[in-house]
Order: C-alpha cells, then sequence, then structure tokens
C-alpha cells in the first residue's frame, strides 16, 4: 500500500496495492518499481494534474507506509540500505520524484534529471527546503 498526497496537500486515503513484496537482492526493483508504479492507472490521476499545471518541473511525492506492498527493495533502500544508481523511466508528465518511508529511521531520496537520485534528511526540519523559506 502507498498512500497518496493530493496536490493540496491533504493525504489522499485510498489505498493504493502495487504488488506483493518481493525479497530480492539487488537495488534495481526500487528504480523499476518507481517507473511503473507512476505509469501504473491507479496513479493516472496525478500525471493528469501535473501535466495540466504547465509547469516545467513537476514533481511526484510517495510515501511508502511500514505496512506496503512495494516491493523489499523500495523498503530496504528506505530504511537506509544502500544506493539507487539506475535513472528511472518516468511517464513524460513527471519529472522529478520524492520518496520517503513512515519509519522513524531511513533516509527520503529524490530523483532529480540533472542531478540523479540524491538522499535527504527526512527527519531534517520542514521548514526548510534547499535555503528557502517554506
Amino acid at each position: 500500500m502507498v498512500r497518496r498526497v493530493a496536490w493540496n496537500g491533504r493525504p489522499d486515503t485510498s489505498a493504493v496495492s502495487v504488488s506483493a513484496c518481493h525479497h530480492l537482492d539487488t537495488l534495481r526493483p526500487f528504480v523499476q518499481w518507481v517507473g511503473e508504479f507512476l505509469a501504473s492507472p491507479s496513479v493516472a490521476d496525478v500525471r493528469q494534474k501535473l501535466a495540466r499545471s504547465g509547469f516545467e518541473q513537476r514533481h511526484a511525492f510517495l510515501v511508502v507506509p511500514g505496512f506496503t506492498t512495494a516491493p523489499f527493495g523500495v523498503v530496504n533502500l528506505l530504511m537506509g540500505h544502500g544506493v539507487p544508481g539506475d535513472a528511472p523511466h518516468l511517464p513524460e508528465e513527471i519529472t522529478h520524484v520524492w520518496l520517503v518511508g513512515t519509519w522513524n529511521i531511513g533516509t527520503g531520496w529524490r530523483w532529480d534529471p540533472d542531478e540523479g537520485w540524491r538522499p535527504f534528511d527526512r527527519l531534517q526540519d520542514a521548514g526548510q527546503v534547499e535555503g528557502h523559506e517554506v
């Protein structure tokens, strides 16, 4: 299950089942899952909203809860084990991706087409984003 956050910042309470849990030894499932999930019919509304925005940068935010059906590789990476390497195959409506887990440990990851995968401290004060007051 992955909880989606609507464009207005309110949680989308619909649960989205994406796959069975797979115990895999590589990080490739993480990158593959990101692209497949964002291209799936269950998030078509998110893609449509981003396409209509007219913005050059279109960020998708994924919050992965503790009892997720996302593959083990996704959970493992968000808990701080490993670094994603490959670029995700994103739908054209999405240019940037942010992923974070709901655990008390771990790392958030963001994809930027110019900078690649970069970690972010999900426990850091949310009042600052790259030097800008929010």
